[in-house]
């Protein structure tokens, strides 16, 4: 159920991706005409269909960490006070973007060094 989640979030981000990427003005700017190779050129297009998958991929691994292994045992977790559940709110939080970014962003970062040269890439 869990994956189903995550590919659902993800199916969305690669359709959103791929409407961005086929515009006219975004087939313009790379057409075959005007440059040689389009996927080395750097390009505004692709940086931002990186960020909207990024995107995609920290709401799905949210939402599937928010849900719980079995429903039977959510209502442990409803009337269980934590201690300190307060200030361990924002670690929770930047442990799970980290987990959630690393990967995405580490594929990225590989996909646009290869591609481009390396002062725009970083």
């Amino acid at each position: 159920m869990d994956l189903i989640v995550l590919a659902f979030c993800l199916g969305i981000g690669f359709a959103i991706t791929i409407r961005f990427l086929k515009t006219p003005a975004v087939q313009q700017q790379t057409s075959p005409a005007s440059i040689n190779n389009p996927w080395h050129q750097v390009s505004g297009a692709l940086l931002a269909s990186s960020i909207v998958l990024m995107s995609a991929w920290i709401v799905g691994v949210r939402v599937v960490c928010s849900m719980p292994p079995e429903l039977r045992a959510n209502w442990m977790f409803r009337i269980t006070p934590l201690p300190g559940a307060r200030e361990c709110l924002a670690s929770r939080r930047r442990t799970l973007i980290v987990l959630a970014l690393a990967p995405v962003w580490m594929g990225s970062a590989a996909l646009f060094l290869s591609l481009w040269p390396l002062k725009p890439a970083v």
